[in-house]
């Protein structure tokens, strides 16, 4: 499962917890879904939109 995010509006904060990113208006992070991940806004709030990929691995590796 692969996990899109992409900021509208604010600051956030993102990513896997070992490993997060800090994103603005525009920017866009992938990660995958299915570990232990974080969302934390920065500023007072945030827009954003998440897409995540459903899918056993070797269906996903089929499409990309």
């Amino acid at each position: 499962m692969n996990e899109t995010m992409t900021v509208i509006s604010g600051h956030i904060e993102t990513g896997q917890k070992d490993s997060t990113e800090l994103l603005a208006p525009g920017d866009i992070h992938c990660f995958a879904a299915d570990t232990p991940h974080v969302y934390r806004t920065t500023s007072f709030s945030a827009t954003i939109l998440v897409t995540i990929k459903y899918g056993n691995k070797d269906s996903l590796n089929e499409h990309q």
